[in-house]
């Protein structure tokens, strides 16, 4: 991670998106900044449509929405997971309830 981001302010960019936890200080310590960081788990296949997930989601947006926070991060993101055979409306909201 060092070295790319040594490549990314060489390109006189100024962020890196998609940073998991580990990565947001080296980012940081380099003068980047994440612009959008894995803050609230699941997964493109497995995530807030599906009611199981709802409660680790909530607890890891918790305990990272404060660090990413201090290091001046702007962006979180979870994933919505993909459907599987459920109708839009459901997957909808199941989503908004999470």
């Amino acid at each position: 991670m060092p070295e790319f981001c040594d490549a990314v302010k060489g390109m006189g960019l100024t962020a890196i998106d998609l940073l998991e936890e580990p990565e947001w200080q080296i980012v940081a310590d380099h003068g980047l900044v994440c612009s959008m960081a894995y803050a609230g788990g699941g997964s493109i296949r497995d995530g807030l449509n599906y009611k199981k997930n709802h409660d680790a989601i909530v607890k890891n947006f918790e305990e990272k929405i404060p660090k990413a926070a201090k290091l001046k991060i702007p962006n979180v993101i979870t994933f919505f997971g993909n459907r599987m055979g459920m109708a839009d409306a459901e997957a909808t909201a199941n989503c908004i309830e999470g």
